[in-house]
């Protein structure tokens, strides 16, 4: 029985040491080594700024969705058409969507509805926007004690690009300037 703890003890200490020597080995060259094409360090990763991108100005379709986990009621906005919003050149990403997606948040507020997560959705054409509503709309409607609400009097406005930069949006939705 002795002689099975002592073994334990010595595997345990043996992983250990492995571990450690592993853990320290790292992917740096010694001195002495050669530089190979496969030991070269990689060039860090340049990191994006939102001014630093490329940016176009693209139509776009946004709806949003409105859902209160302590509710059962999941509110979706009608889709509406924006002219020339600001998009990365690589990506098709909205600069500035968050800006968007409060816009829907301080109306929910506004109307006396608090505690709703709000997300807003996108899509380059009327018919690509009108798929993702109907594919969420039948997703959320299979879940049992889930009512979809329409949102009508809702309607994303237009955001600048001096405020997507700047990240700044008053609580009725109004632009604000830049004191």
């Amino acid at each position: 029985m002795r002689y099975l703890h002592i073994r334990r003890i010595a595997l345990t200490l043996m992983l250990l040491i492995f571990c450690m020597s592993s853990y320290a080995q790292t992917d740096e060259l010694s001195d002495n080594q050669p530089k190979t094409e496969k030991t070269k360090k990689k060039a860090p990763k340049k990191k994006f700024k939102n001014e630093d991108r490329p940016t176009v100005l693209k139509d776009m379709y946004l709806f949003g969705v409105a859902r209160n986990y302590h509710d059962s009621i999941t509110y979706f906005t009608n889709i509406t058409p924006i002219s020339k919003v600001v998009c990365d050149k690589e990506t098709g990403f909205i600069d500035g969507l968050n800006l968007y997606t409060a816009q829907l948040e301080n109306h929910l507020l506004k109307n006396g509805r608090f505690g709703y997560l709000c997300a807003t959705f996108y899509a380059k054409n009327m018919k690509n926007a009108e798929k993702i509503y109907v594919k969420l709309k039948k997703k959320i409607d299979k879940k049992r004690f889930t009512r979809v609400e329409p949102l009508g009097d809702f309607v994303y406005q237009f955001v600048s690009p001096e405020n997507i930069y700047r990240n700044v949006i008053k609580a009725n939705g109004d632009e604000e300037d830049g004191n």
